[in-house]
């Protein structure tokens, strides 16, 4: 006798479920939502879903009860740029030539780092975002002053930390 299983293995319409997903449900892991994924049908294992989530663009905001929801871009539960929720989680920036650190509250670089992202500043080349740091690597010709001046600019929210 043979059991067979079906999988889903269709990728766009694995991430329209994560999409719809996250937007239903608040997970504090990705091992919640792969649970919830392999229950549904789909055989794919952890550095999957981090890539799935990456390509997404989703990040992860901190609740009021310090729980983690994911949230995506672009839906009525995702962090507006210019929305103070998302630069909360900012501690401080410091200079180095033409790279910019900047340390955040644990969680809070992925949010900061897409907002930062999507003002499209002319002088950023990139930027790569850990759990609480973000490196930002701009232009060589950079004036360090004039970069803050444009972030207070566009963030005025951090007026009194840079």
């Amino acid at each position: 006798m043979y059991i067979f299983t079906l999988f889903k293995m269709n990728k766009t319409q694995r991430l329209k479920d994560i999409v719809q997903i996250v937007g239903k449900k608040s997970f504090n892991s990705q091992n919640e939502l792969l649970d919830v994924l392999l229950i549904k049908g789909y055989k794919i294992t952890q550095a999957t879903l981090s890539r799935d989530l990456k390509y997404l663009k989703t990040s992860k905001e901190r609740q009021e009860n310090g729980k983690y929801k994911y949230v995506l871009p672009n839906s009525n539960n995702s962090i507006k740029i210019n929305n103070t929720n998302v630069l909360r989680g900012f501690i401080s920036i410091k200079f180095s030539l033409n790279i910019a650190v900047i340390k955040t509250v644990s969680a809070f670089a992925n949010s900061i780092a897409y907002a930062i992202e999507e003002a499209k500043f002319e002088d950023i080349l990139g930027t790569i975002a850990g759990d609480d740091t973000i490196i930002i690597v701009l232009n060589k010709d950079t004036n360090i002053k004039k970069f803050n001046k444009k972030l207070i600019e566009k963030f005025p929210e951090l007026r009194n930390k840079i």
